[in-house]
């Protein structure tokens, strides 16, 4: 987690650098999010990890819910304050305060302990164990499991298709490029998105999880295929 942010903070001030000598190029913001996107990522693993060690098992729906809860707040809340900010203090000062977030961030996890697994036979003797061995561990690990392996198929296909809606896109085009509509409607799914991490940290979510991630799987594909049905009707 500390590599994630410390990349994503020095990304950061790799654009600060650009910036302030007047170098800054399209395809250098292309580069840096690339990077700092493949961090995030491991930051993401990283960070699920930890909780699972860190919280009891009865609140991990409760913890995942104030992760979102952050997540949405973010795409609330972010967007209006920088847009509240930047005629005040440009491009640059929010880049700072976006660098000093991190450096928050690296700072709590300096004095956060968070507890080792305790490793059992086999994984004391991981350093016997072939690299590629290793590498194939996860998979060999879903095939033993196939009821996880459907889950994580279920999820990656739901990754897939709610980024391929192109949301800004179909809004811009029925909107005539309308960006003060699209930034309501972001709004609006960010403050959907809130409201509901704040109930299900609130509720605890239903005793058989599997059945509220299909309910609300459910529900989130079949207003974007109203979203798709009324774009192709209206372009086509």
């Amino acid at each position: 987690m500390i590599l994630g942010d410390a990349i994503a903070g020095l990304s950061s001030i790799a654009i600060l650098i650009l910036l302030l000598s007047n170098n800054l190029a399209i395809w250098h913001l292309y580069l840096i999010s690339a990077i700092a996107g493949l961090f995030g990522y491991i930051q993401r693993l990283a960070l699920s990890t930890s909780q699972a060690l860190i919280v009891p098992q009865q609140y991990y729906v409760r913890i995942r819910a104030l992760g979102s809860i952050q997540g949405f707040g973010s795409g609330v809340f972010a967007p209006a304050l920088a847009g509240f900010l930047y005629p005040f203090v440009g491009l640059a000062g929010i880049l700072i305060l976006d660098v000093i977030t991190f450096i928050i961030a690296v700072a709590t996890l300096m004095v956060v302990h968070i507890p080792q697994p305790a490793y059992q036979d086999e994984m004391q003797q991981a350093t016997q164990v072939r690299s590629w061995q290793q590498l194939t561990f996860g998979f060999r690990y879903l095939l033993q499991h196939p009821s996880l392996a459907v889950l994580q198929l279920f999820t990656l296909s739901f990754i897939f298709f709610d980024n391929a809606t192109l949301l800004e896109p179909v809004v811009l085009a029925r909107t005539n490029n309308n960006t003060a509509i699209l930034g309501s409607v972001s709004s609006a799914l960010g403050l959907g998105g809130l409201v509901g991490a704040i109930a299900l940290g609130i509720w605890g979510g239903p005793l058989r999880r599997i059945r509220g991630v299909l309910w609300g799987r459910g529900i989130i594909f079949s207003f974007e295929m109203l979203l798709g049905l009324a774009a192709a009707r209206q372009f086509g």
